[in-house]
């Protein structure tokens, strides 16, 4: 039996086949959210004195009243917002709390937007519950990312604050990875990353550098690791230093993305941090292969819909052989996100 174009991806230890479906997905346009005044309590509160009446009414000794015309004049426009919007910039701010706090902070915060308690709590359970599907998306289109495609370097990059602020730093050196990747064909997965202590912003990715098109010249430099409390040797790159600051290079090959730093350090930086996740343009997540019910193991997953492979499985496409399975391939087949 034959699975004709299946969408094959990687977990990390097995190829697994997604059988090709003419059931369409239908995507349901969601209504526009209602907007409401955005409150700020503390700006509200803090033009008054304990009495209720105002500096400017008590300097001038004018009463309250008198005075509205000229505060409705110095107004400023009230802000508008949608209630998911909100909660996201009070989800950002709570970003160091435990758990349980930062649900009572949210609902806190949520609580003057709606008439009563348990509407606010509906609310953020529904907001929270929609934060963890989305990330467990992120993780899932990330792994299968990463494994299907290969690296061969986890790099940090850090700015030095003589040559860039912040924001020149994203924006120079997102531009300088676009154009190796449309220029030498590297591929990257990436994420923003600050500090905790010093704040200061870096960015990891894992790269895949073909042979022959590394910039600049690699160097190993003994330095101190002030996190580990002990001397250190990393591989840097001149023209990366150069530019932004500092880079740290570590080779990686199949093992050590499976089970070293760099699978684990974004990871963690995917779960703490609402920033997107960076990747090169086209990094595919599939390939298209015809699947022979030989190369099939069982079949696993919700309903059994997916089909375990054997590690050198048969590829086809559209009825032609094209090989094993291995990177040489992997190359010639088409491929899906």
């Amino acid at each position: 039996m034959f699975y004709p174009e299946s969408k094959v991806y990687n977990d990390g230890s097995h190829f697994i086949a997604i059988p090709h479906t003419t059931n369409p997905t239908i995507r349901r346009e969601k209504p526009p959210e209602e907007l409401v005044e955005v409150v700020d309590a503390d700006k509200e509160d803090s033009s008054k004195n304990t009495d209720g009446s105002s500096d400017a009414a008590k300097e001038n000794d004018v009463p309250a009243a008198e005075e509205k015309p000229q505060k409705e004049k110095d107004k400023k426009p009230k802000r508008v917002s949608t209630r998911s919007e909100i909660f996201n910039e009070l989800y950002a701010d709570s970003s160091d709390m435990p758990k349980v706090k930062r649900k009572a902070f949210l609902i806190n915060g949520m609580r003057k937007y709606f008439k009563t308690r348990d509407q606010a709590v509906m609310f953020v359970e529904k907001q929270l519950e929609m934060k963890r599907t989305n990330y467990i998306n992120r993780m899932t289109r990330f792994r299968r990312k990463a494994y299907l495609n290969d690296f061969n370097y986890f790099v940090t990059f850090t700015y030095d604050g003589s040559k860039h602020d912040e924001t020149t730093f994203r924006k120079q050196l997102r531009k300088t990875l676009m154009n190796f990747h449309t220029r030498r064909e590297w591929t990257y997965i990436g994420v923003w990353e600050k500090a905790p202590k010093t704040k200061r912003l870096h960015f990891h990715a894992i790269i895949n550098v073909p042979d022959g098109t590394m910039p600049g010249e690699m160097f190993e430099k003994n330095d101190y690791d002030k996190k580990g409390h002990k001397r250190q040797i990393t591989v840097q790159n001149t023209y990366f230093n150069e530019r932004f600051g500092r880079t740290d290079f570590e080779e990686l090959d199949s093992v050590l993305m499976k089970q070293g730093n760099a699978m684990s350090y974004l990871t963690k930086y995917i779960a703490k941090t609402e920033e997107k996740l960076v990747y090169s343009r086209g990094l595919p997540m599939y390939v298209i292969s015809d699947i022979n019910g030989d190369d099939v193991v069982c079949r696993i997953g919700l309903e059994d819909k997916k089909l375990l492979l054997f590690d050198n499985f048969t590829a086809w496409d559209e009825g032609e052989l094209i090989g094993e399975m291995s990177p040489e391939t992997k190359k010639q087949l088409r491929t899906s996100n």
